[in-house]
């Protein structure tokens, strides 16, 4: 692995009281010299169990826009908040729009891939998401680059590791972060 020098010493998962898998996917170097910067881009799963105490810990952080990756049978299910209560804008942007990906047959087949497929059932199921995710990145890029640079942003799904992990690593990627750290 090459090195890029010292990393920016930021911890990278915070404490949002509610909101599981929240962090900071900020702070990573580029291969020009520079660091990503940190408290801009962060990352989480859901935000339907957050409290009032996490809703003042976003506001804090200054989180301006949520992009909400999940399916339209997700939020269905278990519903939206109301990211103006800390100040932000959400944006649902699912990555998956097709119905049929979360019909029982279809979270079937992906669990199959998770549980029995070893390391080649993951990359198919990343493919899956990879192959899904172009018009929810165009999207997503496109929010940020009309903003000032200075307002975060979070991005989650459900468990925050997928797709919003797929679309961090592409988001690191074009901002310059080498492959074997962005992997």
């Amino acid at each position: 692995m090459k090195r890029y020098g010292a990393y920016i010493n930021v911890s990278r998962f915070l404490a949002v009281d509610g909101v599981r898998n929240f962090r900071d996917f900020g702070g990573y170097p580029v291969q020009d010299g520079g660091i990503v910067r940190e408290r801009i881009l962060f990352r989480s799963g859901d935000l339907n169990n957050i409290t009032e105490e996490g809703e003042t810990t976003l506001q804090r952080l200054r989180i301006a826009d949520v992009f909400d990756l999940r399916s339209p049978p997700e939020v269905q299910k278990k519903g939206i908040i109301d990211a103006s209560r800390f100040g932000a804008v959400r944006h649902h942007i699912p990555v998956f729009r097709n119905e049929d990906y979360y019909t029982p047959e279809g979270l079937s087949k992906r669990w199959k891939l998770y549980t029995t497929g070893g390391i080649k059932g993951f990359v198919e199921a990343y493919w899956m998401i990879i192959s899904q995710c172009h018009n929810t990145l165009k999207q997503i890029i496109t929010i940020i680059l009309q903003r000032p640079i200075s307002k975060p942003v979070l991005i989650h799904c459900t468990a925050g590791k997928d797709r919003t992990g797929i679309i961090c690593a592409v988001l690191l990627s074009a901002l310059g972060v080498p492959d074997d750290i962005v992997v």
